[in-house]
């Protein structure tokens, strides 16, 4: 499962890929997050604005930003769900720390 971290304009963004254990663990604790009602912000403009996951075969793409989930299954569905405490955000950009540049990574935090 790959995962980019959407940060950059006009460069190449950091990027990795979710090992069978770290895939099991997203899926894990995207299937424990609760739906939204209503409307959620992404972060938008210059600078790091969320991450990207997928495609994964059960849920699709996956945008993960300012404690929202946004989910499109391969049929096109989408779904809001709620991170709370950012815990499913904090926890993806930890499983890139060999890939994203130091600083990139303290900004992020």
């Amino acid at each position: 499962m790959k995962v980019e971290l959407d940060a950059y304009a006009g460069r190449t963004n950091p990027r990795w890929v979710l090992d069978a254990r770290q895939a099991e663990e997203f899926r894990r604790r995207l299937a424990a997050l609760p739906e939204l009602v209503g409307a959620a912000r992404v972060r938008d403009g210059l600078g790091y604005r969320g991450l990207r996951v997928g495609p994964d075969p059960g849920y699709g793409e996956v945008f993960v930003s300012a404690g929202a989930v946004y989910l499109v299954d391969p049929q096109g569905h989408r779904t809001l769900l709620g991170d709370p405490g950012r815990e499913l955000e904090s926890w993806l950009v930890e499983t890139g720390r060999a890939a994203v540049p130091t600083e990139l990574l303290e900004f992020v935090r």
